[in-house]
This record gives C-alpha cells, sequence and structure tokens, in this order.
C-alpha cells in the first residue's frame, strides 16, 4: 500500500506511535479557522497538533490554546518530551 502526501513532506515515523502525521495537516486546517482560540485533540498522540499549534502561535503572534487527550501513558511521556523539545528547536 502507497501512501502520498500531496504538498507536504511526509512524517518521520515514531518508533512506537503507529499513527503518526506531518505536522503541515494539522496546520494547515488550524490556519483554516484564523479566529480559533482553542485547538482540541482528543487523540492527542505524540503531539503533533500541539506543534502546530505552537508553530501557529511564533508565526502570527496569536495566543491560541491547545487541549489535548491522551489514554496512553507511554505517548504521554513521548507527548511532552516532544513538546519540550520543539519548543527549545
Amino acid at each position: 500500500r502507497t501512501v502520498r502526501y500531496m504538498g507536504v513532506q511526509e512524517p518521520k515515523r515514531h518508533k512506537l506511535h503507529k499513527a503518526t502525521f506531518p505536522i503541515d495537516l494539522p496546520y494547515n486546517i488550524i490556519k483554516c479557522f484564523d479566529d480559533a482560540e482553542i485547538i482540541l485533540d482528543p487523540y492527542a498522540g505524540i503531539g503533533t497538533t500541539a506543534k502546530a499549534v505552537v508553530k501557529l502561535n511564533q508565526e502570527d503572534g496569536k495566543d491560541r490554546k491547545f487541549l489535548g487527550f491522551e489514554i496512553d501513558d507511554l505517548y504521554i511521556q513521548d507527548f511532552n518530551e516532544s513538546i519540550y523539545e520543539f519548543i527549545s528547536e
């Protein structure tokens, strides 16, 4: 099975999470809703949507909030590490 990512860079595969996607996907969707104040991700996984929120806030100076839910403790730890690493880049 071949997956094509139209106009976005293919995501790096996480060592444990099987449902990763490129940051450009949530980034472009959130950008369409310019007046959004809170971004909700009920399946936060390793934090790709949260990273998109951070990236957009840095670019346009807005103060969107991110609210994410994740049931798996393993992904929560990876989420936290991934976000801290992303913010400090």
